[in-house]
């Protein structure tokens, strides 16, 4: 595995912890349905990523639930911003080549 992510695991896509959740249960579920490269599409992951989310055991304990769940919605919130300004800056450019 170190060959092949020398720099260590950084997906560029992340799933959160609800998602993880979601896909091992249809997983489990059907696994002859939900199969490593069906997974993988319908999130919109590498099958890489399906593969050590499936394979994973880890579950956090409270504390560390609350983190994910801080960390979780400050990411939701910076993208919500990172897409108003490039709403804004689309219309201002809008605006602008009107005149």
């Amino acid at each position: 595995m170190k060959e092949l992510f020398p720099s260590g695991w950084n997906p560029p896509r992340k799933l959160s912890r609800e998602a993880m959740d979601g896909l091992r249960t249809l997983h489990v579920h059907d696994p002859n349905t939900f199969t490593t490269p069906v997974l993988a599409e319908r999130f919109r992951i590498s099958p890489e990523a399906v593969r050590r989310i499936l394979k994973s055991k880890w579950t956090p304990n409270r504390l560390e639930k609350a983190k994910i769940l801080i960390k979780e919605r400050r990411r939701k919130m910076e993208a919500i911003e990172r897409r108003i300004e490039r709403e804004r800056a689309v219309k201002e450019e809008k605006h602008f080549s009107v005149r």
